[in-house]
């Protein structure tokens, strides 16, 4: 099903923190109803551990790219590319909730401004990934292994300073995963 998009989208790298940008253009989105209505439920169930009222809507643009972004009227737009190059519902999951966090956080772009998100920006928004995620039921750790997957999918296509930052990120998601774990086996201990 082909739409017609008419204001400026910012193409925020899910994986490395930039942004292109298209204007006024025609973009074709999937009418894949199993795959929206996925992306629905994964949304829903994020949204009610993040923040209930907050609405958000599912998208998917046939591109090959592996990408997703938010844009500020609430749509979580992921590529055909990025549902083809990750394995699981819970790495979806996961590229969902780092792009709720973007919107959430008000890290978004707009009409006059292409953004580009630094990498304190894209930390936050995998550290409230990591938070909903948990809230949610899903291992926190699925958001470092999307990561992963996309960067071993794609990767080879990055600039080097990407795949640093990506590389980067992935080392971060890993500690902040790593230290709520020992903080909940601390408490636990204390516990007996």
């Amino acid at each position: 099903m082909k739409r017609k998009l008419i204001q400026i989208l910012i193409l925020g790298m899910l994986v490395v923190g930039f942004a292109s940008t298209a204007k006024a253009a025609d973009f074709d989105y999937t009418n894949d109803p199993e795959a929206l209505a996925t992306m629905d439920r994964l949304i829903e169930r994020l949204t009610v551990s993040s923040n209930p009222d907050t609405h958000f809507q599912a998208v998917i643009l046939s591109l090959e790219q592996v990408n997703a972004f938010s844009v500020s009227d609430g749509r979580i737009i992921v590529t055909e590319g990025l549902l083809r190059t990750i394995s699981t519902e819970e790495q979806l999951a996961a590229a969902i909730a780092h792009e709720m966090g973007h919107r959430i956080n008000a890290v978004k772009a707009t009409e006059t401004r292409a953004f580009a998100a630094t990498d304190d920006e894209e930390f936050t928004a995998d550290t409230f990934a990591i938070q909903v995620l948990t809230q949610a039921g899903f291992n926190p750790n699925c958001l470092a292994e999307m990561l992963r997957v996309v960067l071993h999918s794609d990767g080879s296509s990055f600039p080097k300073a990407q795949i640093k930052q990506l590389s980067s990120r992935i080392r971060k998601i890993e500690d902040k995963v790593g230290s709520q774990v020992s903080s909940v086996k601390t408490a636990a201990n204390q516990g007996d």
